[in-house]
């Protein structure tokens, strides 16, 4: 292979194992990290986006710049240095492209960065497929210029919206809290509506295994056993109730008596001993429910929410989020008394949990508090999809934090997933294959995607192999 660069007369930079750089290929600038010092003038790299380490030559590599946001939130840009192909020089030593690029890759930030925006992009394709509310849009186009469009894991994985407001979990949960209180003749819009509901959104964030709070159900009113979709405990008499089925139930008796594996779902955050707090939360919640709905800001309302015991940061926002945009249906003025727009109101905050804090992370070398982080991403959306060149549908509505930390959230296991199965050429063909009996039935027929929490807990690729077997067996082929 013979092929020339015209050089410009610059000194060679210092490097230090460890650093963070970019190497300027003939095909485009890709990114890695020093490893150490290799043969004649050569240093070895690390590529972000998996591959073999790289012997690259000094002359190649530039230590990355560090990003900066200026006080509108927009990113200074560095330019790369250009490098100018010259016929009849020769350089033998220009190293092959080993990874697949996405994108060039803004100073600050690592590959992940624009993964995570091809990441939405993708996700709102899958969105516009199942619901056709974007007019305009062509799936075939926008799957064009996205490079995850052929991705396995993507192919197969059921993962949340990109609009928190778009969460079908929380929309269909809403509507099971609605019909309840209009079972129990309580209006959704007065004082005790409002405290309904939320109870019952602090309720399922407490995280009880369904099996337990269904039980407790059938045992005590068997007469609304099949008339009641939500078997959750509503009225203060049935809280009192659930909690001391509750306390009642060691966990060895749950075992034995019940057949129960867990008191608590894996997928929550129980965040302490609830049924001994049952009193003082209903002590507190008028209070709780007045300051909410006083609330001028989406954090005044999460403070508000955290008074309750036992309901933490990310608890709390949660449930309170269940609230609005499940319970009240993304209505902001039929809850808070001062609400303007979802916009507006939620401003600059959202609550994380660990998620979104390792996306960001893996996403930018800095030590920039996530919030921050999450901040920035939803105020440069737009020019983020602008620069990869993807058309994406707003659907009228700018980001909020909350968005972005909720597809953070998502986002952070989609990245196992690649790390796991996907990191080389190799594993990304057996992860295919893998995946490919349950990617045909999803094409062919009603087949549910596996959600992207279980893919990531599989951990190897048999396992994964094993995890489509015994999803394709509760879904067959009719």
């Amino acid at each position: 292979m013979s092929s020339s660069r015209k050089r410009r007369k610059t000194g060679l930079p210092v490097l230090i194992p460890g650093v963070a750089c970019s190497v300027t290929y003939n095909t485009g600038v890709f990114h890695g990290r020093v490893r150490g010092e290799g043969k004649m003038g050569h240093w070895i790299v690390d590529w972000e986006e998996g591959g073999e380490p790289t012997e690259v030559p000094q002359s190649s590599i530039r230590p990355r710049e560090a990003n900066t946001i200026g006080t509108a939130g927009e990113l200074n840009f560095v330019e790369e240095e250009a490098r100018v192909k010259v016929e009849g020089e020769d350089d033998e030593d220009t190293p092959i492209n080993p990874v697949m690029t996405f994108g060039n890759i803004e100073p600050g930030t690592t590959v992940d960065f624009n993964i995570f925006f091809y990441y939405l992009h993708m996700r709102m394709i899958v969105h516009v497929e199942r619901y056709g509310d974007v007019e305009g849009f062509d799936l075939q186009t926008a799957r064009d210029h996205n490079p995850l469009a052929n991705c396995p894991i993507l192919k197969v994985n059921a993962s949340g919206n990109v609009y928190r407001h778009l969460d079908t979990g929380t929309k269909e949960f809403g509507k099971k809290v609605r019909q309840k209180l209009e079972a129990y003749n309580i209006d959704l819009h007065s004082p005790e509506g409002v405290t309904r509901a939320l109870l019952i959104c602090i309720f399922r964030m407490d995280g009880y295994d369904e099996p337990v709070f269904e039980r407790w159900w059938s045992e005590h009113y068997p007469s609304q056993n099949e008339t009641s979709q939500l078997k959750m405990p509503t009225t203060d008499d049935e809280f009192s109730s659930f909690y001391k089925f509750v306390r009642q139930c060691p966990k060895d008796k749950l075992k034995r008596k019940y057949g129960f594996q867990r008191l608590f779902n894996g997928k929550y955050q129980p965040q302490g001993i609830v049924s001994k707090k049952w009193q003082e939360r209903k002590e507190i919640i008028p209070l709780v429910v007045q300051r909410l709905q006083d609330a001028n800001t989406f954090k005044d309302a999460c403070d508000a929410v955290r008074m309750v015991p036992c309901c933490g940061d990310f608890i709390g926002a949660q449930a309170l989020l269940d609230l609005i945009y499940g319970v009240f249906e993304g209505e902001f003025g039929a809850l808070f008394k001062n609400s303007v727009s979802a916009y507006d109101f939620i401003g600059n905050y959202c609550s994380f949990g660990p998620g979104p804090k390792t996306s960001i992370g893996k996403m930018f070398n800095d030590s920039v508090e996530p919030r921050e982080r999450i901040n920035f991403l939803a105020k440069n959306a737009r020019h983020s999809f602008k620069r990869l060149g993807l058309e994406f549908p707003f659907l009228d509505q700018e980001f909020t934090p909350v968005d972005m930390e909720h597809s953070l959230c998502y986002f952070s296991r989609y990245l196992s997933c690649r790390e796991l199965f996907i990191n080389n050429k190799s594993n990304e063909a057996k992860t295919r294959a893998a995946l490919q009996p349950l990617i045909e039935a999803i094409d062919s027929r009603p087949c549910p995607r596996i959600s992207v929490k279980d893919l990531a807990n599989c951990k190897t690729i048999s396992g994964l192999g094993k995890l489509v077997e015994r999803h394709l067996e509760k879904y067959p082929n009719p």
